[in-house]
Order: structure tokens, then sequence, then C-alpha cells
């Protein structure tokens, strides 16, 4: 006598998937089924397509490349249309001394605003810690007088540094425009005794 044995293929229930979008009510695609069940990607793809800007082209240098491929300090930006003048441009097409950039709130004032919109002699500028003492505060809390602001390099001295570390005597800061001068600059890029003679011209 043999015994007859009913085995049932596929005894789990079957997995349904809703038909509907909830959101719009629209009958959903074998894509949208599919997507679904897929985790997103989108976080990993916005991490690696985070935008990495390009380095200055000097080397051992890691600033910021501008306009020209360079950093500010080795040329790169646009350059006051000022003749002489290699400082940075604002806008309008000027360096800040001659007359770039945005201008003081206060009404008839034509100085160049710095800290929340004012300039240096209408409040836009810390003051110097002292009492009695209104210049404008550097590094500390200090005017350069009082102590404010990075100090030379050189061993012994006490003066204010320029770009690069050093003071002007020293090596410090940008120099004259003028041609087989190196003399320090001073404004429009040019040195005291070269300015004198431009205003001459």
């Amino acid at each position: 006598m043999t015994s007859s044995t009913s085995i049932r293929l596929n005894s789990a229930k079957p997995t349904s998937f809703p038909t509907l979008s909830p959101k719009t009510r629209r009958t959903l695609s074998l894509h949208d089924l599919l997507s679904s069940n897929t985790p997103s990607t989108t976080s990993t793809q916005r991490s690696k397509n985070v935008h990495h800007r390009r380095q200055c082209g000097i080397v051992d240098c890691h600033k910021y490349a501008l306009t020209g491929g360079f950093c500010i300090r080795h040329g790169g930006g646009k350059r006051c249309n000022f003749i002489g003048c290699q400082t940075v441009a604002q806008s309008g097409g000027r360096c800040k001394a001659h007359g770039g950039g945005s201008k003081c709130k206060v009404f008839g004032c034509g100085s160049v605003a710095r800290r929340k919109g004012f300039c240096m002699m209408h409040g836009g500028r810390q003051q110097c810690k002292i009492d009695g003492c209104l210049k404008c505060a550097h590094g500390g809390g200090f005017c350069i007088s009082h102590g404010g602001g990075k100090r030379c390099s050189s061993i012994a001295c006490s003066k204010s540094a320029q770009a690069g570390g050093f003071c002007y005597s020293h090596g410090g800061g940008k120099r004259c425009a003028a041609p087989e001068c190196f003399q320090a600059a001073r404004k429009g890029g040019l040195c005291i005794r070269h300015r004198k003679v431009a205003a001459l011209i």
C-alpha cells in the first residue's frame, strides 16, 4: 500500500508590493518597485562631488588660486587699474587706497568701509584698549604703538611685521614698483620718493 504524500510548493505567502504611490496615488511601475528597495546613494554621490578649489601654481604654496592660476601673493586675481599700483582690486576696479570697495555708511563720508559698514573714523574698527588711545586695535586688542599686531622676526627688533614676517627695515613688506628701487612700497605701490615724482608728472 502506497501512501500518497502531498507536497505544497511555495507555501510561504507571496510578498505583496504596493501598487499605488502614497503621495501621487499613481500606479507604480516595475522601476519604482525595484528602486524603493535599493538603498539611496545620494549622500555618497554628494560626498564624492565636493568642490575642490585649485591651489596656487607656485610650488609649496598651499593658498587658493585666483584668476591666472596663482594666489594673491603670487600675482593672481585682478589688480588695481591705477597706474603703477599692484594691489588687489576691489569693487570698481581699484584697490581700497584708490577708491575701490564699499564706502562708509555715514552720509557724505567717502572713506572705505571697514567693520559693520563704517570707516575707521566712524567706528568701523575696534579701538585700542589703552585709555585715551584712539588708534585702531590690531592683534591682542591693542594698537601697534601699544604692542598690538605681529612683531618683526628679526632678533631684538620690536617693529611691526609686514608681509613675510619682517619689518620694512629687515626686508618685509612690498617693494617699490619703480625699476631698480628696493625701498619699501607705500600707497600706490611706490616708495615715498617715487610717489612724489609720480605726482609731479
